[in-house]
């Protein structure tokens, strides 16, 4: 019985002092899929949108297809600033919190005379 238990305490003591680190948690990121329309709500192809983020990443800058969406991927979770903009209409700045996962939202570009 007393060896038994000096194993298991020499055991749980080799344990202790071998301890092997366990791996981070992997940090969750979140991807953004945003729907450009104008202000008849009509889609807005080759609109530029910049995503800037404060996690010390450059800003990154994806291009509406021909439905008006455009996705960028691989983000920081957290607070982040929409720059929308297309020719002749008003460029779009919003603030918005990025969830880990797919996140939507939908921009709306104003003509000139409209934001007025």
């Amino acid at each position: 019985m007393r060896t038994h238990t000096g194993l298991a305490a020499l055991l749980l003591l080799l344990v202790s002092v071998f301890q092997l680190p366990v791996p981070a948690r992997a940090e969750s990121r979140a991807q953004l899929q945003l729907l450009v329309v104008n202000q008849a709500n009509a889609a807005v192809s080759g609109a530029t949108v910049t995503i800037f983020t404060l996690d010390g990443n450059p800003a990154m800058t994806v291009t509406t297809n021909k439905d008006g969406v455009a996705t960028v991927r691989d983000l920081a979770t957290g607070m982040a600033e929409i720059y929308a903009r297309s020719g002749g209409l008003v460029p779009y700045i919003e603030k918005t919190t990025l969830r880990s996962g797919v996140n939507t939202q939908t921009v709306r570009l104003l003509s000139a005379t409209d934001s007025e």
